[in-house]
């Protein structure tokens, strides 16, 4: 099967012209990262979450955000505020993709019908 795919691509590669051969070689080297899903609707997020609290019940407890963190968000009275403090700090502060990928976890258990238009969309 192996084999077969590998047969497959070169000759797929040997019909490629020097410009798309380049234009592939490029494509496989590019460097830009993939926007997260987080990332990409965060406005719409911001806007859609309607219950702030228990996602931020569900972060702390996961370890995304610190008590300090926790207690600085949830005494700001509006919940669009709350999510961007919390995109502002905890979400882009790791510098990885693990909290993002963990508050999306915690979306798509509490927030389901919010993440599936979105996915729609």
């Amino acid at each position: 099967m192996a084999s077969t795919i590998r047969q497959v691509l070169q000759h797929s590669l040997e019909d490629l012209t020097k410009d798309e051969l380049k234009k592939f070689r490029a494509s496989l080297l590019d460097p830009r990262p993939v926007e997260h899903f987080v990332d990409q609707h965060r406005s719409s997020l911001i806007q859609g979450i309607r219950r702030f609290p228990p996602i931020m019940d569900k972060l702390l407890e996961l370890g995304v955000l610190t008590q300090e963190e926790y207690e600085a968000i949830m005494v700001i009275p509006n919940p669009h505020e709350q999510a961007r403090h919390l995109y502002n700090g905890a979400l882009t502060s790791s510098g990885t993709r693990g909290n993002k990928d963990i508050f999306l976890s915690v979306l798509e258990e509490l927030e389901d019908f919010l993440i599936q238009d979105l996915r729609r969309s």
